[in-house]
């Protein structure tokens, strides 16, 4: 069985580990895939379901993990409803697999995988909780990237928070 963790936005990631776990690495950390669409001259850019369907559809026994969002005070009408319009395209794209699907709040993944971590900034502490579970996995976008890409940082926390909720181990 595979478990995959999403960081919904365009920002976000998506992580696939496996529930057999034994080497530290993820078998894939991918940034979410976007396109651009144009409407009335102006460029969107979305979450490309298309793309979605077919990396999800080629798995097999999988269960997802997607972080529970919701639209943050003073965000914006615009800014919730393009996010929550990509929210929409994941669920709707997972459903159309028919894999299980968790939601996670972020502060129920977070309290398990920030364990004995330092600090308050919740982002420095993925950065340093991801690197020290998966010390091997690469965590940056693009051939130039030296700074962790946080979609692909917290994706994969919430592929291992589901992993290990899995085997009753949180």
């Amino acid at each position: 069985m595979i478990v995959v963790g999403i960081d919904p936005g365009l920002t976000g990631g998506i992580a696939v580990l496996d529930t057999d776990w034994s080497d530290a690495q993820p078998r894939y950390c991918i940034a979410m895939p976007i396109i651009a669409a144009y409407t009335g001259g102006r460029t969107a850019h979305l979450i490309d379901a298309v793309a979605l369907y077919d990396f999800f559809a080629s798995m097999e026994d999988a269960v997802f993990f997607v972080e529970k969002v919701h639209s943050m005070p003073k965000q914006g009408v615009a800014s919730a409803f393009k996010f929550g319009r990509g929210l929409g395209v994941i669920e709707g794209v997972i459903a159309a697999t028919k894999f299980p699907l968790h939601f996670v709040s972020p502060q129920r993944w977070q309290k398990v995988m920030h364990a004995d971590i330092e600090g308050t900034d919740p982002k420095a502490r993925s950065v340093i909780a991801a690197k020290r579970l998966f010390p091997h996995a690469i965590l940056t976008v693009g051939e130039r990237s030296t700074k962790p890409h946080l979609g692909l940082t917290e994706s994969l926390l919430i592929a291992e928070f589901g992993r290990r909720q899995l085997l009753k181990q949180v």
